[in-house]
């Protein structure tokens, strides 16, 4: 992963670039055999990674987990839809599933 940071220090503009090694949700599910607890806040990128951790459920304790979707973001919303209705109809939602804002 590359992080690019541009800013400007008086006149002159400072870029500064990072790149750091990253993993995948489904490497690091693998790698464990019990997860206590999942905080995931990763600005929209989340319906990316949730099958994952669906599909993980019995090896997760809790999720705590930002959504983005709502009334607040709707370029998202049929997919905030989608997962709230499946952790509703799977009796997660506030119980292994902590949605938080």
């Amino acid at each position: 992963m590359m992080v690019l940071s541009i800013g400007m220090m008086s006149n002159y503009l400072q870029v500064i670039i990072l790149v750091v090694k990253s993993l995948h949700i489904k490497e690091i599910l693998d790698k464990f055999k019990f997860i206590d607890c999942i905080k995931i806040d990763i600005e929209c990128h989340e319906y990316e990674i949730l099958p994952y951790i669906f599909k993980n459920r019995k090896k997760i304790k809790k999720v705590i987990c930002e959504l983005h979707g709502n009334q607040k973001n709707i370029h998202f919303y049929e997919k905030y839809k989608k997962t709230k209705k499946y952790l509703k109809e799977n009796n997660l939602l506030d119980n292994w599933f902590i949605e938080w804002d």
